[in-house]
């Protein structure tokens, strides 16, 4: 019952290249991940371990997490808690060197996706579009853009930021 839930369930390729890492936030968004390691004929839990903060509360707004293409970094990102950043080695499945970035909230929908190159990552909530630049000495939301209030005609429902996903094509769609 602690690994169940929406949002913050990710999987990595572990470093050789066979086996797989799966990453699961404790879901009552506390600071407790826990780690399994997926192997061709077997399931192994690793231990969990507690990093960064603890908010102890489900967002209201949902979450999303993911590893950077270069599998150095893992973010979990949600529109209460703001963007949570850690580096992660493949081979041992420890986090290390955690980074909390605030964001201002809607509080409706939460997105977030690294980019191809693993140097920025893009966040939404709803309203808006931020950047945050990895190379930064203290990374920073950065508002890029804002919803143009435009609704598609037949619902008449605003065409808002949500979850993201880079593609096979190296897009983030949206």
């Amino acid at each position: 019952d602690t690994t169940n839930g929406a949002g913050n369930f990710v999987a990595i390729k572990h470093i050789n290249n066979q086996d797989w890492g799966v990453i699961k936030r404790d879901n009552v968004f506390s600071n407790n991940y826990y780690k399994i390691l997926v192997k061709k004929d077997s399931v192994v839990e690793y231990s969990s371990q507690y990093i960064g903060l603890n908010f102890e509360r489900r967002s209201q707004g949902g979450c999303q997490a993911s590893f950077s293409p270069n599998g150095h970094k893992y973010m979990s990102f949600s529109s209460d808690e703001g963007l949570f950043i850690m580096d992660f080695d493949r081979q041992t499945a420890i986090f290390s060197n955690f980074i909390h970035v605030p964001v201002v909230k809607d509080g409706l929908f939460s997105g977030a996706s690294f980019s191809p190159n693993s140097r920025f990552i893009y966040l939404s909530d709803r309203l808006y579009l931020y950047q945050v630049d990895l190379m930064d000495e203290k990374p920073k939301a950065e508002l890029i853009a804002e919803w143009d209030g435009f609704r598609e005609p037949f619902l008449n429902r605003g065409t808002v930021f949500g979850p993201m996903q880079i593609g096979p094509d190296c897009r983030i769609y949206v």
